[in-house]
């Protein structure tokens, strides 16, 4: 069903995508781990914080998908390899979005876990954002 797909390996801090790059492909970690930051919402936690971290993708786990299924054209979080090496699965957002058109239960299954990282990342970025909250955590 999924047609069109590529390997890429990934050195530590490599990006697979940056905040702002288009939003045309899901991928699978085959192996390795991935590390998923945000920029901060407002320009003034910006430069006293960096980029938030949002967590961290594992081998076996799929990613990408929340631009895909809400129709962003680019991508709103950067996902760099934060492992020695990283083997990542592209395929392209068309064959990702006509899979999930086929099947009811896998459309329903990323939504739901689309809808969980939402929350999560959501949360996360409140607590960067909320200055007491920044005094806490150091930043």
């Amino acid at each position: 069903m999924v047609s069109c797909q590529q390997h890429r390996t990934l050195r530590e801090g490599e990006p697979v995508f940056r905040n702002g790059d288009a939003a045309d492909k899901f991928y699978i970690l085959s192996s390795g781990k991935l590390r998923v930051t945000a920029e901060p919402a407002s320009p003034a936690s910006h430069a006293e914080s960096g980029a938030i971290a949002l967590g961290t993708i594992h081998a076996g786990e799929g990613f990408g998908e929340s631009s895909l299924l809400n129709g962003k054209p680019r991508r709103t979080k950067t996902v760099t390899c934060a492992a020695g090496t990283c083997e990542v699965v592209e395929v392209l957002g068309e064959d990702f979005l006509r899979l999930i058109e086929k099947s009811q239960f896998v459309r329903q299954s990323f939504q739901w876990v689309n809808s969980r990282r939402t929350e999560q990342n959501e949360r996360v970025q409140a607590q960067h954002e909320d200055p007491i909250m920044r005094k806490y955590l150091g930043k």
